[in-house]
């Protein structure tokens, strides 16, 4: 979302989910402070369910008196219940306010269903990626202290310079914590597990590590033909 500095429009009242949104919360990071024009909620109003569009404007003219501004200083996180009631005015700086991040547990994913596939997979790595792009900004930092930044560093931050698979591995494993928070795993997240298995030999183990259920790694054990289901729905070596 992107407000440019002298429209004259904010964003109206609404909902930021159409189809639920329990369990997920949008998180605002304010870079300056919230200004003239600052977020403005109705406390509670998640409790309400989803609002069909056509009347949230009479319900918010209902529950006028109970509107707050929510203020805020460079630093602060604003974090509120997607179903909650909120808006903003018109930007009234150059400078933008927030940047937001949105996550959603697997349950949610699964319920709502509106991205593909291969959408869900590049966005498991997002916070993976944004791991080792930090790391590798702050050895840029140490080598060359001294001299302002120029548009070079930058470039580099976003080439990770191809990571071993080890580091790949720990990042996105470190990401992927707790495991109600992850994505649908990616080939590579399924191919290190049974490699894990092969190596370890404990199912359990192996299972936890990975944020997986022991039966979901059954599952890709006998698709790799490690395993085989029996007659029963189970499973033998």
């Amino acid at each position: 979302m992107v407000k440019e500095s002298g429209e004259p429009f904010g964003v109206p009242w609404h909902q930021d989910s159409e189809s639920g949104g329990d369990g997920v919360y949008t998180v605002g990071a304010y870079i300056v402070g919230s200004g003239d024009n600052p977020l403005r909620v109705i406390p509670g109003s998640h409790r309400l369910g989803i609002i069909p569009p056509e009347l949230i404007r009479e319900t918010v003219q209902e529950l006028a008196l109970e509107v707050i501004s929510v203020t805020a200083n460079p630093g602060d996180l604003v974090i509120h219940n997607l179903n909650v009631l909120h808006e903003s005015g018109p930007c009234g700086t150059d400078t933008r306010y927030t940047i937001f991040f949105e996550f959603r547990s697997v349950d949610m994913v699964k319920e709502m269903c509106i991205w593909g596939l291969p959408f869900v997979r590049a966005r498991q790595h997002f916070v993976a990626a944004g791991t080792r792009a930090r790391r590798s900004f702050a050895d840029l930092l140490l080598e060359d202290q001294e001299r302002k930044l120029s548009p070079a560093p930058f470039q580099e931050f976003w080439d990770f310079g191809g990571p071993t698979p080890l580091e790949s591995e720990i990042d996105f494993r470190v990401s992927q914590s707790p495991d109600r928070w992850c994505l649908a795993p990616t080939p590579e997240h399924q191919r290190c597990a049974i490699e894990a298995f092969l190596r370890d030999g404990d199912i359990e183990t192996v299972a936890s590590r990975y944020g997986v259920s022991e039966e979901a790694l059954f599952k890709w054990l006998c698709e790799a033909g490690i395993f085989a289901p029996n007659e029963n729905g189970r499973y033998r070596g």
